[in-house]
């Protein structure tokens, strides 16, 4: 469902009923749950996944929470990112290989979390 390790995972207690950042992740993830019918999860094994996986199996017992090998995804992010937003004005004379994109691309490794989770899942 998420991926890109550090950003989402460096918050503190993740707890339900708590204030903060975790908190409030718990109660978006909640509200995705309903509002798609999600019934599978799937996270990076990135920094804090661990923590994540033991609070989400706690409070969402009756769903299948999956880790999924995380490893290179910002890069293939970046990649596929350029490769769909084609670089403009001067960024078109930078190889794409040094550039960050200019807006969040989380949604990309996202993708590539999920097609790796399905990958592995049509193997096993």
């Amino acid at each position: 469902m998420w991926g890109g390790g550090g950003s989402l995972f460096g918050c503190g207690p993740l707890s339900k009923g708590g204030g903060g950042a975790g908190g409030r992740l718990l109660a978006e993830v909640e509200s995705l749950v309903k509002q798609y019918g999600v019934r599978h999860i799937i996270l990076g094994d990135g920094t804090g996944s661990r923590e994540f996986y033991e609070e989400i199996k706690a409070s969402f017992p009756l769903f299948a929470v999956s880790i999924v090998d995380e490893h290179l995804t910002t890069e293939e992010a970046r990649k596929t990112y350029w490769q769909e937003q084609k670089p403009r004005g001067w960024r078109r004379f930078l190889p794409t290989t040094m550039q960050v994109p200019p807006e969040p691309y989380d949604d990309y490794v996202a993708v590539i979390l999920a097609r790796r989770f399905l990958k592995k899942r049509k193997w096993s």
